[in-house]
């Protein structure tokens, strides 16, 4: 090809002083100064994902509230104002509670007849018995400085919140027979326990006016073994032990053939027996009433009153002539 004439080479340095390789040099170096992001621009939040996270609070947490510099159109970054919203972001969160084992916790506990062992109630709805360590029975034995761990002989699994149990009156630990205990649990049957395996040996159905089990909140035995009282809302019954089932006897606490003053509703939480006179029991409700009734047709023959709260706990004295009472 022909080089270019001098007249075409003068127009072009008068025109253009720069050769055209040197000029689009230039032009992309203009473009990449033009294009290149703004450092100050780019350490501003652009989102809220932007905006710092729970591990970089820690480390704006020592600078002064004062010196913090808020940006309108990127949010807040004032260490105070960030925490405050992700409080509020966990507070709004729904988290599902799924407690642990390590979170029971004792309810209750009952010595045995005999005083060889003691169940207790668990918040897991579960009876639990221990034995007495072989070592309390040795006069000659000198006891442990240090607490002696008891382990767990017999697990028994309710099938719902245990309301309340009792041992059998007659248990002796040398009469595997004897060896028996009572529970009651929400919407379910009363069920008599074998201490010794756990086994299931009867199960005794509350029945209410429509037909349907109505779970007992309160039990206890009459002193023989012979019979028990369990006690729903506004009703006690009475079953044979011997005989399991339905069929017991109802006595209805709040009848309306009686008068207002000698009714007493509500749902029976306690229920005591009088050693010293079997024919004479207690009950107790939540409505802050204790009455007294006597067989053997469970009469009322007075009822108490002066609780504030509902009635929890009644028991004879040894004699029969107190009663003792305890309420919320």
């Amino acid at each position: 090809m022909d080089s270019p004439s001098k007249m075409e080479q003068e127009v072009l340095t008068e025109d253009d002083p720069q050769p055209p390789e040197e000029k689009m040099e230039d032009q992309v170096d203009q473009q990449g100064e033009e294009s290149a992001p703004d450092t100050a621009s780019e350490n501003l939040p652009q989102t809220a994902s932007d905006v710092a996270q729970p591990q970089d609070i820690e480390e704006h947490a020592s600078i002064p509230s004062e010196q913090c510099e808020v940006a309108p159109s990127y949010g807040p970054l004032c260490p105070e104002e960030l925490i405050q919203s992700k409080v509020v972001e966990i507070a709004q969160t729904s988290v599902q509670y799924e407690p642990s084992c390590t979170e029971q916790y004792l309810k209750g506990c009952k010595w045995a007849p005999d005083g060889t062992c003691i169940v207790t109630n668990n918040s897991d709805n579960a009876l639990r018995i221990y034995n007495l360590p072989s070592f309390l029975y040795e006069a000659s034995q000198e006891l442990p400085t240090e607490p002696h761990d008891i382990p767990q002989a017999v697990l028994i699994k309710e099938g719902g919140l245990i309301l309340d149990y009792c041992w059998y009156p007659q248990m002796s630990s040398m009469d595997a027979a004897t060896c028996c205990l009572l529970s009651c649990s929400t919407k379910c049957p009363v069920h008599l326990w074998d201490a010794f395996d756990g086994s299931l040996r009867a199960s005794y159905n509350p029945i209410n006016r429509v037909d349907e089990v109505e779970g007992a909140t309160s039990l206890v035995f009459t002193p023989d073994g012979q019979k028990f009282y369990c006690g729903s809302k506004n009703f006690v019954r009475v079953f044979d032990v011997c005989r399991p089932g339905r069929q017991s006897e109802s006595r209805e606490l709040k009848h309306h053939q009686q008068p207002s003053e000698y009714r007493q509703p509500g749902i029976v939480s306690a229920i005591a027996v009088n050693k010293a006179n079997d024919k004479l029991y207690a009950v107790g409700s939540y409505r802050k009433s204790v009455g007294l009734y006597a067989e053997p047709d469970g009469r009322l023959v007075c009822l108490l009153h002066g609780h504030k709260g509902g009635v929890t706990q009644l028991t004879f004295s040894n004699d029969g002539f107190k009663l003792f009472s305890g309420a919320r």
